[in-house]
């Protein structure tokens, strides 16, 4: 009997120990509280709680279940934060497993606006914020300092503006810092130089300007750096060609000067690499021998005056290879238009020389040579299906067979060729770019129908232009409408070849003639109507006019430099919005081109592949 009732007592504790188990894992809140179930902290629940109401939103039922916060999915391990929206996580060990801190708050694209609550700079145990793409506005206040334990702080997409606070290098515990499209001013804080274990900072679009502080070089631990459209100046420093584990630099779209330093030679592991529009000095490619695992290479607009190197062959990685304005020379390596995953190649505006290769990988599908000095016939691959190719302002032969692949007008758009030769036919127009006709505040816009992509546009700091269907250079256009602000004079038949001083008796075989050159010059000039090409999104339209009165009729004090192909003016139109306005003059044609940042609209028009216009002197 004895034994028997040891065995069962065994068998009881067993019992009781698979029932405490099974209810712990069944119940994770619990088990945070050592076997009680944990509350709150109340100062903490009273915060949080002020800050959903002013932002007018409430816990989702996933937590904050029977009116505890930090309960459900706020304090299971299975839930990661971003599917709780908006929601937070809690760590419930504190007073022996009986209270629960707030350590996460995410508020991601819940339409949140105003100023940043007070209340939130006393949420201490916070170690990851995010409430990127709100309305927020209003400055970041030194008070932010307080949240020392912060690992990950986002408050990119808002409306936030004034001065970064150095106080933001106070929190030394951050491995990610994002705040870019914001409207911030000034420069960036050189306390963030005390970030080192700082691995992901993105400041894109955030409107700081000045150099890169010097402390920053303590950032070894830096991975993924986003910078790009601010108005950062001065050199691109060489200390960050000693960010050993630097994956990701997009410094595009700012006013650094050059070179750019022989110091990203180190950058091993970087992926993708992105500068543009440094000033000044010259810079060569050599720098990149060594960067064989980069995918995405963007080096538009350096003043990199080189040849383009055979080492790319080592590239095994490279997708976008993007070298368009520069002032490249000599010939197009074969190996690079046969290089197995490149998929994008801009090489537009130098001064390359010489024929296409004569093989291409099937893989590359987008390609930009077009403002080059290149010159022969196109070769066999030019009948690839979905290639987007553009070859204009070149010196190429194009034979009939090549007239039947690409784009009609391309001919007209080599060096040298007057592209127009008549009088003109229309004093106004207005067109709609690849679609069907439509009629907007009161004008019709005739039909595009043809298909060949949209045409994109891209404007360097130095006003340089680059016109393309095959990159990613800016927004397109919806429709074009072209007005005089002057009283048409010129007819709008093509008559030229028959108007003259009638004399004497006309024999009927001389009308029959004439007749018949009217018939076939009208043939002509019908297929010319189909030259606009079609593109679609940003349905804003200008007229001449009103070009003319946002530069105070192309007025000298307005200008800006010269580009590739004439003068850029400054302008401001009549509900303030500034453009940047190209014109210039090529053989007998005018074309305005329109520039923009944001959503002013952009017109850009080129004969036979872009989007364009002609706008004939008279």
């Amino acid at each position: 009997m004895e034994v028997v009732g040891r065995n069962s007592r065994w068998q009881l504790r067993w019992f009781w120990v698979i029932v405490v188990v099974g209810g712990l894992l069944a119940y994770p809140d619990v088990a945070q509280s050592g076997g009680f179930t944990a509350t709150t902290d109340p100062t903490e629940a009273r915060l949080l709680n002020i800050i959903f109401e002013r932002w007018g939103i409430n816990a989702t039922n996933q937590w904050n279940m029977s009116g505890e916060l930090c309960s459900g999915a706020a304090v299971d391990t299975t839930t990661p934060v971003w599917k709780i929206n908006p929601g937070i996580k809690c760590n419930c060990t504190a007073n022996n497993g009986s209270t629960c801190h707030i350590t996460t708050l995410r508020v991601y694209g819940q339409n949140v606006s105003g100023p940043l609550p007070d209340e939130l700079w006393n949420l201490t145990f916070l170690t990851d914020v995010n409430l990127d793409l709100n309305y927020l506005d209003g400055t970041i206040p030194p008070a932010i300092g307080n949240l020392y334990r912060l690992q990950s702080l986002s408050l990119g997409r808002n409306a936030l503006s004034g001065a970064l606070p150095s106080a933001l290098g106070r929190l030394t515990s951050l491995r990610l810092l994002a705040f870019g499209t914001n409207s911030f001013s000034g420069p960036l804080p050189s306390e963030l130089g005390n970030l080192t274990r700082l691995e992901q900072i993105y400041f894109d679009s955030s409107g700081v300007r000045g150099a890169l502080p010097e402390t920053f070089a303590h950032l070894r631990s830096m991975e993924i750096v986003w910078g790009f459209d601010n108005a950062l100046t001065g050199t691109i420093p060489a200390f960050i060609g000693n960010w050993p584990n630097l994956q990701v630099l997009r410094l595009h779209g700012n006013l650094f000067q050059g070179p750019i330093p022989s110091s990203f030679s180190n950058l091993t592991s970087l992926s993708d690499l992105r500068i543009s529009d440094v000033l000044n000095m010259t810079s060569s490619l050599g720098f990149l021998e060594n960067m064989t695992s980069l995918a995405t290479m963007i080096l538009r607009n350096n003043y990199i005056s080189d040849s383009i190197p055979t080492f790319f062959k080592k590239f095994r990685s490279l997708q976008m290879l993007d070298l368009s304005f520069n002032n490249l020379m000599g010939s197009i390596p074969d190996n690079l238009f046969n290089h197995g995953p490149l998929t994008n190649l801009y090489l537009g505006n130098n001064s390359l020389t010489g024929v296409l290769p004569a093989q291409k990988s099937p893989d590359l599908i987008s390609i930009d040579v077009s403002y080059n000095q290149l010159s022969g016939r196109f070769p066999s691959w030019i009948n690839q299906r979905n290639l987007s190719l553009n070859v204009v302002a070149n010196n190429f032969t194009i034979d009939r067979l090549s007239k039947r692949v690409l784009p009609r007008g391309v001919d007209c758009l080599q060096r040298g060729f007057p592209c127009n030769r008549r009088p003109p036919r229309y004093s106004q127009f207005a067109i709609r770019c690849g679609g069907p006709q439509i009629t907007f505040n009161g004008t019709v816009y005739e039909r595009d129908n043809e298909a060949l992509g949209p045409a994109n546009y891209y404007m360097s700091s130095t006003g340089r232009w680059a016109i393309s269907n095959v990159g990613s250079y800016g927004p397109t256009i919806y429709a074009i409408r072209a007005t005089p602000n002057f009283v048409p004079t010129v007819s709008n038949n093509h008559t030229g070849l028959i108007v003259g001083v009638v004399v004497g008796v006309v024999t009927a075989s001389l009308l029959v003639l004439l007749a018949i050159l009217f018939v076939h010059k009208n043939m002509q000039r019908d297929l010319e109507d189909h030259e606009l090409l079609g593109i679609d999104l940003q349905p804003n339209t200008f007229s001449y006019s009103e070009l003319r009165i946002a530069t105070n009729d192309f007025n000298i004090a307005n200008k800006l430099g010269e580009g590739g192909f004439g003068s850029v003016y400054k302008g401001t139109l009549e509900d303030g919005r500034v453009v940047a306005q190209n014109t210039f003059e090529y053989t007998s044609c005018w074309y305005i081109r329109l520039s923009s940042t944001g959503s002013i609209a952009t017109a850009i028009f080129l004969n036979g592949l872009g989007n364009y216009m002609k706008i004939t002197k008279n």
